[in-house]
């Protein structure tokens, strides 16, 4: 690891409260010594302990002021090296003094993620804590924050660990039986332990989990795409109104008043084992047969391609009926759409205040909820519609809070099972599943030279997701993401 002593500033630039200067390496000490003076100077910065501050001064190119030092010392620190982190007035004249003043002391510049870099190459985290620890710093909402959790507590490191070591003693286990024939046979057939099926199985099972559960765990990280899809004067607009809290599409009794996609982040509170969902609702034209006689519809039907083509290209589609008429010509469009249809759909049946009219045999049991956008209050149509949607993407809820998240578990809303985290996790555990079932069947079909090769190669695939298998590339690749400081 390199000893050089790497200096940047940790905080956004701008005018701030405060601004904080890191540094990190066996100098740090020294150079901390060089910006800021302790009003004690009976005790000097070297002869701090770890985890300590001292209020005192800082002196950098002329400006002087009040600033807090704080000292941790190696190992336990964020890098793993004496680290000390300079607390001043925010503002970028000061910061950037003192910067200026560290590199001149003889700190180096930090690059991109260096901080972090340095953490992982001193074992203070994997590789995908490392990527979680960059998950957290840019999520756009709390359910991403939850998702990187998850990994970043080391809770996935120790399933992927628990997995290795199996297969290290699977792959150990079978090489005996290759290397000393003569101890591990009996009437000239090889004698394989019962449990290196039994590994080999629960461990595919356990990493086909994290494979499948990649998917939702995007929709939690990254944001639901949400259509609303139904014939004009069902209600989609004042069901988006409500869901957003504010009036930001139009709502008249004339049919076809929304004629372009209206866009908006959502954010439903989490409730009932439900973890906060984000969801990026496209509110729609009303999906019906607008001729080509006028310029109006001919402008119409613009509007209602434009959502036939959303609606093909969504997480889920939330397809919205009047429960108060009859099915209708339009309507049926709409059901011949969700019908064929590949991706999830929630079916709302809305005016539920009034006297129920709509068959809703013709959902052909889709998922359905009833409510009155109108009427009910924002609170419990937001907690319905985040349970409902919930339901539909495989994140369902238990009578004890607890639930499934696809493959993963969630519990009080936090996400208590491993999913890959992103796309480079979801290569490395892609290729130990598949070298896993070759494994498997290779012991089915008697050859265990084959299935100890390809449950070794699993393994590497695995060190690979955690770092110890990493080139130099991947991992350069992976701290490039992060801001310099962290």
């Amino acid at each position: 690891m390199d000893s050089n002593t790497i200096t940047a500033v940790a905080t956004p630039p701008g005018t701030a409260g405060v601004a904080i200067l890191r540094l990190s390496g066996t100098d740090a000490f020294r150079i901390a010594e060089t910006l800021f003076t302790p009003v004690h100077p009976a005790a000097p910065v070297r002869d701090m302990a770890g985890y300590t501050a001292a209020y005192g001064t800082i002196h950098a190119g002329g400006i002087r002021g009040d600033a807090v030092l704080l000292v941790f010392r190696a190992p336990r620190s964020y890098t793993g090296e004496d680290v000390c982190e300079i607390q001043c007035h925010g503002g970028s004249v000061v910061i950037t003094k003192l910067l200026h003043a560290a590199i001149a002391a003889g700190a180096q510049p930090a690059a991109a993620g260096e901080f972090t870099k340095r953490a992982f190459l001193n074992g203070k985290v994997s590789l995908s804590q490392a990527e979680a620890i960059h998950a957290v710093i840019t999520a756009q909402s709390e359910s991403a924050v939850h998702a990187a959790d998850f990994q970043k507590s080391g809770k996935m490191k120790q399933i992927i660990d628990g997995v290795c070591d199996k297969l290290l003693n699977v792959s150990a286990t079978l090489t005996a039986l290759l290397d000393y024939p003569e101890e591990t046979t009996e009437a000239g057939e090889n004698i394989i332990p019962a449990h290196i099926s039994e590994d080999i199985e629960t461990s595919l099972e356990t990493l086909t989990q994290l494979r499948d559960g990649f998917h939702t765990g995007a929709l939690l990280r990254d944001g639901i795409r949400t259509v609303f899809l139904g014939s004009p004067n069902v209600g989609k607009s004042s069901l988006f109104n409500k869901l957003a809290g504010r009036e930001r599409s139009i709502v008249t009794d004339i049919a076809g008043t929304t004629r372009d996609i209206v866009e908006e982040c959502i954010v439903l509170p989490a409730c009932d084992g439900v973890p906060p969902l984000t969801l990026i609702v496209s509110d729609c034209a009303g999906v019906r047969n607008t001729g080509d006689r006028t310029a109006a519809d001919v402008i119409e039907s613009i509007g209602v391609s434009r959502t036939i083509e959303a609606a093909a290209d969504c997480d889920v589609i939330i397809a919205i009926f009047d429960g108060s008429r009859a099915v209708s010509e339009d309507d049926i469009i709409v059901l011949n759409i969700i019908h064929k249809s590949t991706t999830p759909v929630l079916c709302v049946v809305n005016k539920s205040d009034l006297p129920a009219v709509f068959d809703e045999a013709v959902l052909e049991n889709k998922n359905v909820l009833r409510l009155s956008a109108k009427n009910m209050p924002q609170v419990d149509v937001c907690a319905a519609f985040a349970n409902a949607v919930s339901g539909v993407l495989g994140i369902k809820t238990s009578a004890n809070g607890a639930g499934t998240l696809g493959s993963g578990m969630l519990s009080n809303g936090m996400l208590s099972n491993a999913y890959c985290g992103n796309l480079r996790q979801l290569d490395c555990v892609t290729r130990a599943c598949e070298s896993l079932s070759a494994a498997a069947n290779a012991l089915c079909a008697g050859l265990p030279d084959a299935a100890a090769y390809a449950a070794a190669d699993s393994l590497q695939c695995l060190y690979e997701l955690e770092g110890k298998g990493a080139s130099d590339t991947i991992v350069s690749e992976v701290f490039a993401r992060f801001c310099v400081g962290k």
